[in-house]
């Protein structure tokens, strides 16, 4: 409980403090994303470099929005943190330790061997192909490059999601509530720009490309919206509020999330994935939104809230299947 709340004792000011921070990233993302855009582009046509070639390569517009919008997000979140008392690893769960390391890298393989029964479906039933230009040197530097965006979006992202967010919410409601809201946050935010703005962005370098996607960044779930997508979001959300109440520790869900990331990123890098009849069952690409990884990701969750803590987990917590055995 955050704000100094006991168990029994509910707050939405962390709620409020959270829509501050979030709707000034947008701002923030609509001001500087075009110059950042057009710098990026200009110095991997005129120097080919290799890192900016891979940052812009299949990157559109709002995929840069995407990735600059994290810097308030990241510079606004030690006041946010001061204000929730959670400015410290230690309360924010994340503890640079031997056994958090070693659970950071049992989570990260977890992550990998979920997203691999979903590839190897799609490469048994879909039409999948590596790309021409996969050399040994192309394999290396996306192994590399995807590395480092895992763990980094999964650092970001799970301080964010499950160290802030989820934690603000659990001190406004009930735990399963807030389970529920915080995961639909998470889905939420993950619905990009909608194909009919995204191709008015490809085509345009106008100065209001920054102001037009923050609009569609609020509401283009109301255009393109799939529940299929929204619900492996939202499957995904839970499993890692699921990790990090099991565990107490951010650094398992930076694992799984991490995992998950880098497998994904690679593997769109190096095989194509073209559309195919199985798509609605299998997913696409972007391999999280077909019924067959939601079945994956749920029977996951199913079995966290079933099977039994081991001993070591339940000198971390508190619950009540840890008191019964």
């Amino acid at each position: 409980m955050l704000f100094g709340k006991n168990s029994h004792e509910f707050t939405w000011k962390g709620v409020k403090y959270l829509l501050w921070v979030y709707f000034a990233s947008l701002l923030f993302a609509a001001v500087v994303t075009g110059p950042v855009f057009t710098l990026f582009k200009w110095v991997a046509a005129e120097t080919n470099w290799e890192l900016f070639v891979y940052l812009v390569d299949g990157r559109s517009f709002d995929d840069f929005f995407d990735r600059l919008r994290m810097i308030p997000i990241v510079a606004g979140l030690p006041w946010l943190l001061v204000a929730c008392g959670l400015f410290s690893f230690a309360n924010l769960g994340v503890k640079f330790n031997r056994e958090q390391l070693v659970r950071f890298a049992i989570w990260f393989g977890v992550g990998v061997v979920i997203l691999t029964v979903v590839i190897a479906a799609q490469f048994a039933f879909g039409n999948v192909g590596m790309r021409q230009n996969a050399t040994l040197y192309r394999w290396s530097t996306v192994l590399l490059a995807a590395t480092a965006s895992g763990v980094a979006v999964a650092l970001v992202e799970e301080i964010v999601f499950r160290g802030l967010v989820f934690r603000i919410f659990y001190t406004a409601v009930r735990p399963i509530t807030a389970i529920v809201l915080s995961s639909l946050f998470f889905a939420y935010v993950h619905f990009k720009v909608p194909d009919v703005a995204a191709g008015v962005l490809e085509h345009s370098s106008e100065w209001w490309m920054g102001l037009y996607t923050a609009f569609w960044m609020l509401f283009g779930i109301t255009v393109n919206f799939s529940w299929m997508a929204f619900l492996n979001l939202f499957v995904f959300g839970v499993l890692l509020c699921l990790i990090f109440l099991r565990t107490r520790s951010l650094l398992a869900c930076m694992g799984l999330h991490a995992g998950v990331v880098w497998l994904r990123l690679s593997y769109i890098k190096l095989f194509d994935v073209s559309g195919h009849p199985m798509q609605r069952l299998l997913g696409s690409g972007k391999v999280i939104d077909g019924l067959f990884p939601l079945i994956v990701l749920t029977g996951v969750c199913v079995y966290l809230v079933v099977s039994k803590p081991r001993a070591e987990e339940c000198v971390h917590t508190s619950s009540r299947k840890c008191k019964t055995r």
